[in-house]
């Protein structure tokens, strides 16, 4: 017997068609794979966790400016969105551990590679679309906050500045995207230098406290300010707080920039060394 409707069964078309949908820009491409390596990292419930309590530093802040109205020997004296910028930089080290520890070690690992470059994804546009979800991920945490801060300070507090408003958004936001370069930078290297994301992310915390440990004895040896940009947070804070007329003990603005710069070019240069050997072991 022959099933009712049998005769009259959708017939698959799989002939070629010409495609007529929106032709987007090459440089979406990046934006796909940061996107996409971010919401990979939101499924990890520690991240969200990591997220949320990164918000409690802003709550604190934001307590001392409401009170500040009212009681203006509140605080720690001076201007709190830097002491909340250094706060945050804290957080950003385990941001930056969630999203990139299995940027680039696991997908080498299990050949995932192969299949991303089977597409049309070019060599640059994958690696910026790594490096940009790592400068999203330590943007949002660090500048985001502190430019909330800044506008409920503006909105509360009499006689706010305008002015101080804008340089304090502009600052956050150039000091975080330096920061989040040159993090982002030695996260990927090490990512793909030590293959498993459990280990590159232990090597990832150890770095940061090490380089803020010799940053600290180098300075305390020589009496020198300037050795303070050896540390990703000495570099990162002290940038932001010149930017900001923070007179804190700090390095200065050229030392501050050439720290961030700095790593974020060794950590380009291992990233591109690591890549480029497996494409030559690819081929």
């Amino acid at each position: 017997m022959v099933e009712a409707g049998a005769d009259t069964g959708r017939i698959l078309d799989q002939g070629y068609r010409r495609f007529t949908g929106a032709r987007r820009p090459p440089a979406r491409v990046s934006w796909v794979i940061a996107l996409e390596e971010l919401r990979q990292a939101w499924k990890e419930k520690h991240f969200r966790r990591v997220v949320w309590a990164a918000l409690l530093p802003l709550l604190f802040f934001g307590v001392l400016v409401f009170l500040k109205r009212f009681m203006p020997m509140v605080g720690f004296g001076g201007d709190e969105g830097v002491r909340l910028f250094r706060v945050q930089q804290f957080w950003s080290v385990f941001v930056v551990f969630y999203v990139g520890r299995n940027a680039i070690g696991e997908e080498l690992r299990t050949g995932a590679l192969e299949l991303i470059f089977s597409r049309p994804v070019s060599f640059p546009r994958y690696l910026a679309g790594k490096w940009l979800a790592l400068v999203l991920a330590v943007v949002g945490i660090i500048a985001v906050p502190v430019c909330l801060l800044g506008l409920f300070e503006l909105l509360w507090t009499p006689g706010s500045d305008l002015a101080h408003f804008a340089r304090l958004v502009t600052s956050a936001v150039f000091a975080s995207v330096l920061v989040g370069l040159a993090q982002g930078a030695l996260m990927l290297a090490i990512s793909a230098l030590a293959g498993r994301g459990t280990a590159a992310g232990v090597v990832w915390v150890l770095l940061y406290l090490v380089l803020g440990g010799a940053a600290e004895g180098v300075s305390h040896a020589t009496g020198s300010m300037e050795a303070l940009a050896l540390s990703l947070n000495g570099a990162g804070g002290g940038l932001f707080s010149n930017l900001m007329g923070s007179s804190t003990f700090q390095a200065t603005v050229p030392a501050c920039l050439a720290g961030l710069v700095g790593y974020a070019a060794l950590g380009a240069g291992l990233t591109l060394l690591r890549l480029r050997r497996y494409r030559k072991g690819a081929s």
